[in-house]
């Protein structure tokens, strides 16, 4: 083909491109539905301050909005240094279920619209937020944190408590495996260059002095770092250049020309479809060559940045260093693999232990329902580059419980020690808590049906309830006087919480026997043993009827307020004996001397008369001493005076014969427990103890309790 003739097929290719006119399309408001922008699920990040990977967790109860306005700006992936980056916002933010939800609301310029039908037809599905953190607490390794939703996370980590949200991104690929949320946290500006900090991470990495061209360093990472391989391809509608075209062709280099006026159209547009195909392809070839995912490339691509800062996030990828303020992290084989390890196990776990609880499923969990303690130790070990078969199986269990000791012993090395070491002993645990917490939750208990659960504490120091007096009761005002001022009176109350815990192990032995019901029995029963302490304390406390800031024992006679205690000799719930009780709380006056006029919901009795009160309960009538039947009961079915029974042998232990009738405690403070923030379930945390081979699990719970006012009970005691 002749030069005239290639420059005349050129001229026509710029002009199709230049003739072809802009789509146009009205854009009706989107059905957004509701998005999830932030969730509790740990995020892999680089801690700058003591080198290494750590967990980070983002407690949803520690937000904070600017102005305090739930409502958050939807910027272009993390850009919102300019206006025009913006395409709508999240509105009517809330936490559901320990997520951070919104409803997005999208702008009606026709960019925005553009971006809101993508979303609407669920191309774009990931949103990312941009935060500064307020507050921080570290949880050193060999240590755990227990969310308040029982989400346990094993240390190294990093629990931001407290956090404000700036925008909320729409992008292509998100890092939160539950909610696609991507984190950049404290606003770190971009570094211009090789920064002196990344290349003293790279020198730890043992990079060669000197080397400091970005695809040399690429390429001599590539070669020292196993990375999943990367196919590159050409994105779809990418076309080759103009030059390489006409190479494929067979031709000779075009021969110089005389560059007419015609012409500078064509030039322009050509070198800008050059310039953008080779950025794309230089990309994709760094990212080739270093082996990253093929899902970071994509957003590399797409973010519109330089080739230069591609091969400089592409390097602190290879690092696992983060960018500046924008890191993507993407749920890896790995944790698939442990995601549905935890689940097959939990799900072993809770067979013949847990009754009502769901167990968690996840993809490919099957393959992990009939796996022994001791086949997840070998391919969690096999998982580290470490063949298990090479190694007898005491040294498997050790190196899959993290025992360092046997690594230098053995001389061996874990090939990708950041994602593996740990994962057997995230598996265990995971499955050790959440089998100790649905125990927790369907063990028996009966302190819920008539003690008030307080607000949490934060602290250990005393806790003062102040009981106030009632308000004083209207008074006729004569015309032309002032209105009377009334006051109220107060009474205080104190106590605080405590410690209650207890440990236990799994052992080196337990994961070569392969004894399941080591990690399955004991963490239901110390479930169990968890809520029985809480009720053990509160019916201690109750039955040891403690004094009351009137100076006076809970039941008395002697109570200003009136008498809470029988005037004859107790005898068993009936009718004449719950009247007595009705009357007395009744009559209780309150700190100002008014007629309360209480009446008891719940009728607490021992077991010994458990039957004889749920009789009186459900009965419509009842038989007098004269022979007359059928007579309503007050206390039965469609009775004036509605009871709930509550039978406990924990009041046996104390006395089988006496029993109680307590107030609503909407009506009137009567008893309260309360528990320290953050651990109104069980805790649980675990370390490695090489003294012992073992793991060792410590559950805890921090809780007190107290009867406030003792208006609200009767009791038929002695």
């Amino acid at each position: 083909m002749s030069l005239a003739k290639r420059n005349k097929e050129r001229r026509k290719r710029i002009e199709r491109i230049a003739s072809t006119p802009k789509i146009q399309r009205a854009f009706a408001a989107p059905k957004d539905g509701r998005a999830v922008i932030a969730t509790e699920t740990p995020i892999e990040i680089y801690d700058e301050q003591r080198g290494r990977m750590v967990r980070q967790v983002l407690l949803m109860d520690g937000v904070q909005f600017r102005n305090s306005k739930n409502q958050l700006p939807i910027v272009d992936s993390h850009n919102d240094r300019t206006v025009r980056n913006v395409f709508g916002s999240i509105r009517n933010i809330e936490i559901q279920d320990g997520e951070l939800v919104g409803d997005p609301s999208f702008a009606s310029d026709p960019e925005s619209q553009v971006v809101a039908t993508r979303y609407q037809e669920g191309h774009l599905n990931d949103f990312s937020i941009d935060a500064v953190i307020l507050n921080r607490i570290y949880i050193p390794e060999g240590q755990a944190y227990t969310t308040k939703r029982g989400v346990v996370v094993e240390g190294p980590a990093e629990i931001v408590t407290a956090w404000e949200p700036h925008n909320a991104s729409i992008c292509a690929t998100g890092a939160d495996p539950n909610s696609t949320v991507r984190r950049s946290y404290d606003q770190a500006e971009r570094q211009e260059g090789m920064d002196e900090q990344l290349m003293a991470q790279l020198s730890s990495l043992g990079l060669p002095e000197g080397m400091t061209d970005p695809n040399e360093i690429i390429k001599w990472m590539a070669d020292h770092m196993a990375k999943p391989e990367l196919e590159v391809e050409l994105m779809e509608g990418m076309e080759k250049p103009v030059e390489e075209a006409t190479r494929a062709e067979g031709e000779m280099p075009k021969e110089p020309e005389v560059v007419r006026a015609e012409d500078k159209v064509e030039s322009e547009v050509a070198r800008q479809l050059k310039a953008i195909d080779d950025r794309k392809k230089s990309i994709y070839a760094a990212a080739k060559l270093a082996k990253v995912e093929r899902t970071f490339a994509d957003e590399l691509v797409d973010s519109g940045c330089s080739l230069e800062d591609a091969q400089q996030r592409i390097i602190r990828q290879m690092a696992n260093q983060p960018i500046g303020s924008s890191v993507t992290v993407t749920e890896s084989e790995h944790e698939k693999f442990e995601q549905a390890a935890k689940a097959g196990l939990v799900q072993r776990c809770f067979q013949g232990n847990i009754q009502r609880t769901k167990a968690p499923t996840a993809q490919g969990d099957a393959e992990f329902r009939n796996v022994g303690l001791y086949r997840l130790a070998e391919e969690c070990v096999r998982r580290m580059g470490i063949d298990p078969l090479k190694h007898t199986k005491g040294d498997v269990a050790r190196m899959a419980m993290g025992h360092a000791g046997t690594f230098n012993r053995l001389k061996v090395r874990r090939s990708d020690a950041y994602h593996t070491t740990g994962s057997f002993q995230n598996i265990l645990s995971d499955a050790v808590n959440k089998t100790l917490r649905a125990a927790y939750d369907e063990a028996p208990f009966t302190w819920a049906l008539w003690v008030r659960q307080a607000a949490s504490v934060d602290d250990f120091k005393q806790i003062n309830r102040t009981q106030l007096s009632e308000y004083p009761n209207l008074e006729m005002v004569p015309e032309g006087k002032a209105y009377p001022e009334k006051g109220l009176s107060d009474q205080k109350k104190s106590y605080k919480v405590d410690k209650f815990g207890a440990e236990f192990t799994v052992t080196w032995e337990t994961v070569i026997n392969d004894d399941l019901d080591a990690l399955s029995r004991i963490p239901a029963m110390q479930g169990q043993a968890a809520r029985r302490t809480q009720e053990r304390l509160v019916y201690d406390t109750f039955l040891s009827n403690p004094v009351m800031p009137d100076g006076l024992a809970l039941f008395s006679a002697s109570h200003a307020s009136g008498s809470n205690i029988t005037a004859v000799s107790p005898a068993a719930p009936s009718e004449t004996t719950l009247d007595e009780a009705f009357e007395l709380m009744s009559k209780q006056k309150g700190l100002g001397g008014s007629v309360l006029n209480l009446s008891p919901k719940v009728l607490l009795v021992p077991q010994k008369y458990a039957a004889t009160a749920s009789r009186i309960v459900n009965s419509q009538s009842f038989a007098q001493s004269n022979g007359n039947e059928g007579v309503t009961s007050l206390y039965g079915i469609n009775g004036t005076r509605p009871l709930t029974v509550v039978a406990t042998a924990l009041l046996d232990a104390n006395s089988s014969t006496n029993w109680y009738a307590i107030a609503d405690n909407s009506q009137v403070d009567t008893m309260e427990l309360t528990f320290l923030s953050g651990e109104e379930s069980p805790v649980l945390e675990n370390e490695w103890d090489m003294s012992r081979d073992v793991y060792l699990y410590k559950i805890r719970q921090t809780m007190g309790t107290a009867v406030i006012d003792h208006r609200g009970f009767f009791g038929n005691r002695t």
